[in-house]
């Protein structure tokens, strides 16, 4: 299901980005006025180590999961950050 898309990751946040949604820019813990080119999410290859190190000593806000995917991306400054143009979203959280 994923092999067509050249970025994968899982987004952790409050809600489920829509195709097309832009996430913002923060700075020191900030937002910014200014938007990315695409969706944040965990790269889905640096899942486990990303839990392990980052979200167990900083925490994470989000309480919903999805998968993000699009074949338009690039990393983002966080460790296993991607900045993904979605082209599939499916809420992991789904009933």
């Amino acid at each position: 299901m994923f092999s067509d898309f050249d970025y994968v990751g899982i987004r952790t946040a409050d809600s489920i980005p829509q195709i097309g949604d832009v996430s913002s820019v923060w700075d020191d813990g900030e937002k910014t006025d200014d938007d990315l080119d695409g969706i944040c999410a965990t790269d889905i290859e640096q899942w486990a180590l990303v839990v392990s190190e980052h979200f167990s000593k900083y925490g994470y806000d989000g309480a919903r999961q999805c998968i993000i995917a699009g074949n338009i991306g690039g990393s983002g400054e966080d460790m296993g950050e991607l900045i993904i143009e979605a082209e599939l979203v499916i809420d992991l959280d789904a009933e």
